[in-house]
């Protein structure tokens, strides 16, 4: 539900926590007691705030992250079965649980990952639909799917080798391991590792400070590294300069200049 001023009234629910202070939101999983595994019934809530997310010109910044000592550890196998009803079955579950993911890497504003702590098989996927993923020193992070007999469905084969590289990925996905977020700093998976004790404060002032800049600016960025990743060179810098003929005639870019020569703090409006 979506107030008059374009603020998100509190919604409950039971699996997450859906929070909205100014131009950040932020989706909490919820389930401590089961390591925030993922469940048919999560899933549902995981749809209802996407509905909340999309298209709200008063969000600037998605941040998901985990209640407890877990991000997220993947899927509640324990609702997943092939002798259960069509709609609970293990592709059924793919296909809804990549469906949602899918949903949050369309978004056209920047998406933060923050890794509270274990992070596991659809827990990591979750995280790689992020723009920028940041992790708790201590956070255990990995793919983990062939630890039991299942096989990656959401991006873990298919998306992390392209971050990690060939060797690292392969690395993580045949062995199932789960190295701590320091130890993987360096592979391009994590922007940032926090100390456990300021992380929390940590990701909150990372959403805040890219929740300052142009929303217009932000999304026309994320738009032209997703298509630029795909073009030969020459067309990436085309796209930059089409950007730009643009984005210069926005009233973000001319209240930018004026905060500089001004000396102070812009104050954009997205348009």
């Amino acid at each position: 539900m979506t107030a008059s001023n374009g603020k998100i009234d509190p919604v409950t629910y039971e699996l997450i926590e859906f929070q909205h202070t100014g131009y950040v939101a932020s989706i909490v999983f919820n389930r401590p007691e089961a390591v925030n595994a993922v469940s048919f019934e999560m899933l549902a809530e995981l749809e209802s705030a996407m509905s909340l997310v999309e298209g709200n010109a008063d969000i600037r910044v998605l941040v998901l992250t985990g209640r407890g000592r877990a991000f997220c550890a993947g899927a509640d196998l324990k609702g997943v079965s092939h002798d259960g009803p069509a709609d609970r079955t293990p592709d059924a579950f793919v296909k809804r649980i990549q469906a949602v993911m899918n949903r949050i890497r369309a978004l056209q504003f920047p998406v933060i990952a923050g890794l509270n702590g274990i992070t596991m098989a659809g827990g990591l996927e979750f995280a790689l639909c992020a723009d920028i993923i940041v992790a708790a020193e201590t956070a255990r992070i990995g793919d983990c799917h062939v630890n039991y007999g299942v096989i990656p469905g959401a991006g873990g084969a298919a998306i992390l080798p392209g971050i990690v590289g060939t060797v690292v990925g392969k690395f993580l996905l045949f062995t199932g391991e789960a190295p701590r977020a320091s130890e993987l700093i360096h592979t391009g998976l994590l922007a940032k590792v926090y100390p456990d004790d300021t992380f929390q404060a940590e990701l909150g002032a990372l959403a805040e400070k890219i929740a300052e800049k142009s929303p217009l600016g932000l999304k026309i960025i994320k738009r032209i590294v997703g298509e630029a990743l795909r073009l030969p060179q020459s067309d990436a810098l085309q796209l930059e300069i089409d950007a730009n003929a643009t984005y210069s005639l926005s009233e973000d870019m001319r209240e930018g200049l004026a905060a500089f020569s001004a000396k102070r703090r812009p104050v954009f409006v997205g348009r």
